[in-house]
């Protein structure tokens, strides 16, 4: 994939409506967990700018921990092991319970039966993934997808709403 980033978005369906404007025009309700490479949380809501005659404008309230010097999960299993805290690791039973599920993938990928979509290295992957989720009126929010609705809701001079738990 083009970056390595871990996020959970969920998507709210039937974002508002504005009157006189492109369906599709309104940014979309959406609740973000980041967990690689910065943790954190943002709600994003559209709402109603009283100042602006009702247009509606997206309201961000993020919360990111300012955590500098956390330790990074491999260098936490390698105290666990250290430790002797076998609580993270997969223990015997895990790996061959796991092996039976993906087995079959394997067996179906070596007869053909499930067609594999190639795509280049460094890119979001392939196009039927896109085409996948566009049939249901959905996309995915990639980093850089997601940046640029941040940039375009930060030159809207939109509401943010920041909580740091370091003070």
């Amino acid at each position: 994939m083009k970056d390595k980033s871990t996020r959970i978005v969920i998507e709210f369906k039937e974002s508002l409506k504005q009157s006189g404007t492109k369906d599709d025009s309104t940014t979309p309700n959406l609740l973000v967990f980041e967990i690689s490479p910065n943790e954190g949380i943002v709600l994003q809501l559209n709402t109603r700018d009283p100042l602006q005659r009702g247009q509606f404008k997206p309201m961000q309230i993020d919360f990111q921990e300012d955590l500098d010097n956390v330790p990074e999960a491999y260098e936490n299993l390698i105290l666990d092991a250290l430790h002797g805290d076998s609580t993270f690791f997969a223990h015997w039973d895990e790996v061959e319970l796991s092996w039976q599920w993906v087995q079959p993938i394997l067996e179906a990928y070596e007869e053909n039966l499930v067609p594999l979509r190639l795509y280049a290295a460094g890119t979001n992957g392939p196009a039927e993934s896109d085409l996948l989720l566009e049939q249901d009126g959905f996309q995915w929010w990639f980093d850089e997808k997601y940046e640029l609705e941040n940039q375009e809701n930060e030159s809207i001079q939109q509401d943010q709403f920041v909580l740091n738990t370091n003070n």
